[in-house]
């Protein structure tokens, strides 16, 4: 039993910081869904709405209510039950075997990318489909009365998405979704742990609360800076329909970045980038910091048992 849950331990930490951050973020992931595809939008010159944080936020709050920050929550939390749980955990047990393999404390700058793009990619795959159902449900206001999709929950949205578009639809967007992923896991999980690991040692290796926050702080700036274009492109063709022409507005992922750069420039890629981090901070900081913790608990509670048989 007790090297059963040392096993899944790395899986069933990740699953539940991730799934505790997405209740805290969701208004923020929402408000940067919209501002990307305003964006876009007026990139076409079919809108000439605000994309500002707070103009958006205050449209969001006026027109449709309070409850709107949180839609798509239930496509949220599943999708971070199989996104956080695979990312954070395959990274976490890649880099925990590494370690104890060669007997050190840290990774490689060539480890680091083994165990964020295994575990970036692995996650992506596997999370698309709620993800694609998560976006649309976050920006279908967004459309015309007459285009929106009107989803009533997350199985009803997967439901219709293979019945009305089919099933390979599930999985639009999943190249920007997985260079994301792992990009997310070398900027933020990656640095962070590098970055807590250069404190420690700074203070005499005292692995304190603050000292997890600076690090989860610092590792939030430079994972919003690179994450961002590629969210930006993901959602965006999460969110595509078919035109008057029948046609898709964009081929694929490179054709999506190079149409965004023509219209908005290449300063649109980062259009977003404050409530992202007001998005990702939070979201970040909660499950580092309930990563660590749960993981320091049930390594002790393990332990513990040990000693007992």
């Amino acid at each position: 039993m007790l090297d059963a849950l040392e096993a899944v331990r790395p899986f069933l930490v990740a699953g539940i910081a991730g799934m505790l951050g997405t209740l805290v973020v969701q208004p923020a992931d929402n408000v940067k869904s919209r501002i990307q595809l305003i964006n876009e939008s007026r990139g076409m010159h079919q809108t000439t709405k605000s994309t500002k944080l707070l103009d958006v936020a205050s449209s969001i709050l006026r027109e449709e209510g309070w409850t709107s920050f949180y839609k798509g929550l239930d496509s949220s939390l599943f999708r971070q039950s199989l996104f956080s749980t695979f990312r954070l955990g395959i990274y976490k047990w890649i880099s925990d075997t590494l370690k104890k393999r060669h007997e050190k404390t840290g990774l490689s700058p060539l480890e680091l990318v083994y165990a964020s793009a295994c575990g970036g990619t692995v996650a992506a795959l596997i999370s698309n489909p709620f993800d694609l159902c998560m976006v649309r449900c976050q920006a279908d206001n967004l459309l015309p009365v007459e285009r929106r999709r009107n989803y009533r929950h997350v199985f009803d949205a997967i439901y219709r998405v293979q019945k009305e578009e089919g099933i390979k639809t599930l999985w639009r967007g999943s190249s920007p979704a997985v260079i994301r992923a792992t990009v997310a896991n070398l900027s933020t999980i990656a640095t962070y742990d590098v970055i807590k690991d250069l404190i420690s040692r700074r203070l005499e290796n005292k692995d304190t609360t603050a000292v997890r926050m600076a690090a989860a702080a610092l590792s939030t700036v430079i994972g919003t800076t690179m994450i961002l274009p590629f969210d930006n492109i993901k959602t965006k063709l999460m969110m595509m329909k078919e035109g008057a022409d029948k046609k898709m507005p964009y081929r694929g992922t490179f054709d999506c970045m190079v149409k965004s750069i023509q219209r908005e420039g290449p300063s649109g890629l980062w259009v977003g980038w404050v409530p992202f981090y007001f998005r990702a901070g939070p979201f970040i900081m909660i499950t580092m910091l309930v990563q660590d913790y749960l993981t320091d608990f049930i390594v002790s509670h393990i332990a513990k048992k040990r000693e007992i048989n």
